[in-house]
């Protein structure tokens, strides 16, 4: 049919195991291997980490833990909230940065 690019959601909630422990090489969460298939394959990739990727998975791909956290607003321009933002985005960054299109990669668009 012609598609060349896959859209794709990172689910911040579906990656962070634990407070700051994040997975992304095991089984489905394999977040590398599937990049490297999307190049092999000729895909582009844009990639849409969040935080807050969709209403239909659960809490928006939110972890459920942020609702813990004193003085906490989700969504907003709220120190405490951008630190756990920043701490996520991090995590992304070492394995995205070698697949971003200026680095011959396939991905050629990253959605906040």
């Amino acid at each position: 049919m012609g598609f060349n690019a896959l859209s794709v959601y990172i689910m911040w909630n579906y990656h962070e195991v634990a407070k700051g422990k994040f997975d992304y090489t095991t089984e489905n969460k394999n977040l590398a291997l599937f990049l490297q298939l999307a190049q092999k394959y000729g895909f582009y990739v844009l990639i849409r980490p969040g935080p807050y990727v969709c209403a239909e998975w659960d809490f928006g791909g939110l972890p459920a833990r942020l609702l813990n956290i004193n003085g906490i607003k989700l969504r907003a321009n709220n120190a405490i909230y951008l630190a756990e933002v920043r701490e996520y985005f991090a995590s992304l960054v070492p394995i995205l940065s070698p697949y971003l299109a200026v680095n011959s990669g396939p991905i050629v668009l990253l959605q906040i």
